[in-house]
């Protein structure tokens, strides 16, 4: 179960399997990742309902499915902003990108560790 909880004024997180932030004003809520799947956004946006605390934008701050799972469903139910690098949101659009991403940073650290001259750069990751 998610458990939103404040841990400063107007700053609070949804503690549970995942982790999501929410910051707000006075008219405005930043969610800070959005959880794994459709099912936890709703949890989410259901208690933020409940005490009137709005939704109006959305940080990804990397595209592992537990940050970026819910972001569809946020989108097709609510009209927020949502921010991310240009590369995350590649993945985000195209998952493949995820797995390439993930095989080639895994390569290039057993190249370079077992030839140890040879340095493959493939970032920013």
């Amino acid at each position: 179960m998610l458990k939103l909880t404040e841990i400063a004024r107007n700053c609070y997180y949804f503690q549970g399997d995942i982790n999501i932030g929410y910051v707000r004003s006075e008219h405005e809520g930043l969610l800070i990742d959005a959880g794994l799947e459709a099912s936890t956004m709703k949890k989410v946006l259901r208690q933020l309902d409940e005490l009137h605390m709005p939704v109006t934008h959305l940080i990804l701050t990397h595209c592992h499915a537990d940050h970026y799972g819910g972001a569809a469903y946020l989108q097709s139910n609510r009209d927020v902003s949502v921010y991310s690098t240009k590369l995350e949101a590649a993945i985000a659009e195209n998952p493949i990108m995820g797995f390439l991403k993930r095989i080639i940073k895994e390569r290039s650290g057993r190249i370079y560790r077992n030839m140890n001259k040879l340095l493959l750069i493939c970032g920013p990751f």
